[in-house]
């Protein structure tokens, strides 16, 4: 079980409100050694909580100095693309496996590759100058995830919450989003590549199965 949060700020408290601390003595006044503070007020944090994405790129929004804390806090470094020409470049397939979250849930993955193996073929077909690599998250600790974002060219991912993984790309990296039908208005990682310089491009995944929990299966062969 990786502590992510613990191994970033160490052993310390959650404070939700500050204002809570008023009027106790023994609070008086706050010192932090390290702290992370987001300005929610900014229009980058706003828009992108409320998938209002109109806002342009603001330098001072803190993902960059975020992103750059979190690979020198496990000691990860970025690739940088082009150092090498001769090589073959990476095409990494991001790809969910079923797992249980918490007790509630009933260890199905949404937007799941229905078959892993015959949408990863396709892409070796459809970019034969990659080496297609599939990973899968769920298994590994939070730095091989990172160490295998960092060495990536070329992301290929349906859409989900894991694809906030792309602050940790390297620059100019390519990063192509399969949408399902229904998801076609959450653009937020569209708008958070073009923040970090990774080339963006999206294709409607094809849904497969549908199940009673609302959960689908998808297939990414649109052609």
């Amino acid at each position: 079980t990786d502590h992510v949060y613990h191994d970033l700020f160490g052993a310390g408290a959650h404070l939700r409100h500050l204002g809570r601390l008023q009027g106790q003595a023994d609070h008086a006044s706050l010192t932090f050694r390290k702290a992370v503070f987001i300005d929610t007020t900014s229009p980058f944090w706003a828009g992108l909580a409320l998938f209002n994405y109109k806002y342009p790129c603001q330098p001072n929004s803190g993902l960059h100095q975020f992103r750059d804390f979190v690979l020198q806090r496990f000691g990860v470094e970025r690739k940088i693309i082009g150092n090498e020409p001769n090589r073959k470049k990476t095409l990494t397939f991001l790809v969910r496996t079923n797992y249980q979250p918490h007790a509630r849930s009933n260890g199905r993955t949404d937007r799941q590759i229905e078959d892993i193996d015959a949408d990863a073929e396709y892409l070796r077909r459809q970019y034969p100058d990659y080496h297609v690599v599939v990973a899968s998250f769920e298994k590994i600790s939070f730095v091989e995830q990172l160490r295998v974002v960092a060495q990536t060219d070329f992301l290929v991912a349906v859409h989900g919450a894991g694809n906030m993984h792309i602050i940790f790309l390297p620059d100019n990296s390519k990063f192509l989003e399969y949408v399902p039908q229904g998801f076609e208005q959450r653009t937020r990682f569209k708008f958070i590549s073009r923040c970090l310089n990774i080339k963006y491009e999206s294709k409607r995944a094809v849904v497969t199965q549908k199940f009673n929990d609302r959960k689908i299966s998808v297939s990414i062969q649109t052609d």
